[in-house]
């Protein structure tokens, strides 16, 4: 919604998309409540309104595309969205739950992720 907003405003915007596909945490709900046709629609009619550029597999900093590289190429500001690549840790009530870590333990995110991927690991379907 940044790299609409600015664009709506007269700003050039493009998008540096670690990812093969835009959509970030959109993409790891399941196709029968939310279509990726749905996603890939919504996301493509909002670029071609807006013009706004899209690169993918954009690596940033560790070894990738650095913020001095991108002032090196006329960019001449920055918004960076890290999205929800990482789960966060399972509490309850504030507290650390033991034993998360156990076989057949699996978060929430890494699910969505693998089964949108096409990767349901057997192991949960015994």
């Amino acid at each position: 919604m940044c790299a609409y907003a600015l664009s709506k405003r007269g700003y050039s915007v493009t998008i540096l998309e670690r990812n093969l596909e835009l959509g970030g945490a959109l993409r790891y709900i399941p196709r029968y409540r939310l279509p990726k046709e749905i996603v890939n629609s919504v996301i493509n009619s909002l670029l071609r309104m807006a013009h706004i550029e899209v690169k993918l597999s954009a690596e940033m900093g560790d070894g990738g595309t650095t913020l001095e590289d991108l002032k090196k190429e006329g960019y001449q500001a920055t918004f960076i969205a890290t999205g929800t690549p990482v789960p966060r840790p399972l509490t309850i009530e504030g507290k650390l739950v033991k034993r998360a870590e156990l076989e057949g333990v699996i978060f929430g995110l890494n699910l969505l992720y693998e089964v949108n991927q096409g990767n349901v690991p057997p192991r949960l379907y015994k």
